[in-house]
């Protein structure tokens, strides 16, 4: 089991430390830092950003 702390913000969701939101100039889900617009990764689907940002919470611990 994969446990992880989730915060929804009104823009952007945050998952083991990561932003997750929409990019409207790719319209691919976006991991980085939301309020600097700076992206770490793109994702065709939310589920795709999720599945990282909880791989990656579960490699850091």
């Amino acid at each position: 089991m994969i446990r992880a702390e989730v915060v929804f913000e009104d823009d952007y969701v945050v998952l083991h430390g990561k932003d997750i939101w929409l990019d409207l100039e790719s319209m691919n889900f976006a991991i980085g830092c939301y309020l600097s617009n700076s992206i770490e990764e793109l994702f065709a689907s939310q589920e795709q950003a999720v599945q990282y940002c909880l791989e990656q919470g579960h490699e850091n611990k």
